[in-house]
């Protein structure tokens, strides 16, 4: 078993991680809801992965990949992430250094924070320049607000959902659904508001 530990850089962070979602993934998010923590500059590392049981001894931890990594603001804007040295290949040392600056595939992620009373935050990826739209709609069909509707760049997006109609009215608790649309790709998740 894989054990992530914050370290001295992040420390007072929140650390969430998910083992089981994707076999031979680990994914994971740091994160402060009150704005008085964050990654403190410098060199060194934002987080350590500590092995136990069994998986300690395997030959599997020989080769690590950092995949993906997002860095959103206290505004949720995306910041630009590079990834060096990301591969540790079996056997052999650290790849070459590369960047990673835009997804290879379209995506949609499940909001966060969900269920949510006040904002939530969307991102997804795009592989391509595209046009984008991404809608908010009520439990029987209805838009209720455009997010985002513009031409937008290869990489990963942020929008925000404050629970509110095009107009600014406040919406009831309930469930709500949310459709990301370009050219070539079209997905949809589910979200709660509550209050």
């Amino acid at each position: 078993m894989l054990d992530p530990v914050l370290t001295s850089r992040t420390k007072g962070l929140q650390l969430f991680y998910n083992l089981k979602l994707t076999p031979g993934r680990l994914l994971l998010g740091m994160a402060d809801f009150e704005g008085s923590n964050y990654i403190k500059p410098g060199k060194g590392s934002i987080l350590t992965l500590k092995a136990r049981g069994k998986q300690a001894r395997s030959p599997d931890l020989q080769s690590l990949c950092l995949r993906d990594a997002m860095f959103i603001d206290m505004n949720a804007k995306i910041l630009e992430t590079r990834i060096l040295n990301g591969c540790t290949p079996s056997g052999g040392p650290q790849s070459a250094p590369s960047a990673v600056d835009s997804p290879a595939r379209f995506a949609l992620t499940q909001n966060y924070p969900n269920p949510f009373s006040f904002t939530t935050a969307i991102t997804y990826t795009l592989p391509t320049y595209s046009h984008v739209t991404l809608r908010v709609y009520d439990i029987s069909g209805q838009k209720i607000r455009m997010l985002v509707d513009g031409n937008q760049a290869p990489g990963f997006h942020c929008a925000q959902w404050d629970g509110t109609d095009e107009v600014g009215n406040q919406m009831a608790s309930g469930i709500y659904f949310y459709r990301l649309s370009t050219e070539e790709f079209t997905a949809g998740k589910k979200m709660i508001l509550f209050h």
